[in-house]
């Protein structure tokens, strides 16, 4: 059970940090300009999945799930497919959260669109 929630908290940790540097960081901009500009509709996908923070969380979510059921295999209830779905879920709706939170309390632009509000 320990196990299971350190890695579970990484894991949120990650996601969080990830999906806000393919989203929203000027490091990822021209990917993100280069599959928006694409004319596949494959790469057009991976846009608007990377653009939509809740998205990318979502699919970030997967990937760490899938990587840490392949290589750890901690267990909750003894099903894996019960428990790699609650690792799946919880990890993206607390990364949304903390994402949220980091909104709020750190971010100028919350700020600046907060007092644009009033």
């Amino acid at each position: 059970m320990f196990h299971f929630l350190i890695l579970l908290l990484l894991c949120i940790w990650v996601n969080e940090a990830t999906t806000e540097l393919l989203s929203k960081s000027m490091f990822f901009g021209f990917l993100r300009s280069f599959l928006n500009n694409s004319t596949y509709r494959v790469l057009q996908f991976f846009s608007k999945a990377i653009e939509c923070p809740y998205c990318c969380s979502m699919w970030t979510s997967l990937f760490l799930t899938i990587v840490v059921f392949l290589l750890v295999k901690p267990i909750l209830s003894g099903v894996v497919i019960l428990d790699s779905f609650l690792f799946l879920i919880i990890c993206h709706r607390f990364s949304n959260y903390l994402h949220d939170i980091s909104d709020r309390y750190f971010s100028k632009d919350y700020v600046l669109r907060r007092s644009g509000d009033e």
